[in-house]
C-alpha cells in the first residue's frame, strides 16, 4: 500500500470505510462490487493513478448515481464504469452522500467551493 499523502488522508480513510460499512449493511453486494472495480482498475494499471480511497469514492457515487441500486457486484462495474466514461472531473464535483444527509444547500455551497478551487487551479485531486 501506498503511504498516506497528508495527515487528513490517515483520518479521510477511516471515514470512507464507514461510509462504505453504510451501504455494506444495506446491499450485501457492495463490498464485492467495490473489490471487483479495485481489480479491473489494478488489470488496467490504472490504481497507481487512483488511491483506494478514490476507487471506494467512485464506487458509493456510482451506486448512489442508479436510478436503482445495482443488485449484483457487476451491476456496480458498470456503473462504474459508466463515471469513468462520461464524468468531467475537471469540471464535475463528486459528492458522495450515502445516508442521503446532504441538502441542496449544502451541495451549492460544496460546487461553489469547488469552482472557486478549480478557479484558483486548486480543485481537490482524485
Amino acid at each position: 500500500p501506498k503511504p498516506p499523502r497528508s495527515v487528513l488522508e490517515l483520518f479521510r480513510g477511516p471515514m470512507i470505510h464507514d461510509m462504505c460499512a453504510v451501504l455494506q449493511r444495506r446491499f450485501p453486494m457492495f463490498s464485492t462490487g467495490v473489490r471487483l472495480c479495485k481489480r479491473w482498475m489494478a488489470a488496467h494499471m490504472l490504481l497507481g493513478e487512483f488511491s483506494d480511497a478514490a476507487v471506494e469514492m467512485l464506487a458509493m457515487y456510482a451506486h448512489a448515481q442508479a436510478p436503482r441500486a445495482p443488485e449484483t457486484a457487476i451491476a456496480l462495474l458498470v456503473r462504474f464504469w459508466l463515471v469513468l466514461a462520461e464524468t468531467d472531473f475537471a469540471l464535475t464535483p463528486i459528492v458522495v452522500d450515502p445516508a442521503g444527509e446532504i441538502d441542496q444547500n449544502t451541495r451549492r455551497v460544496l460546487s461553489a467551493a469547488f469552482d472557486h478551487g478549480r478557479a484558483e487551479g486548486s480543485a481537490p485531486p482524485l
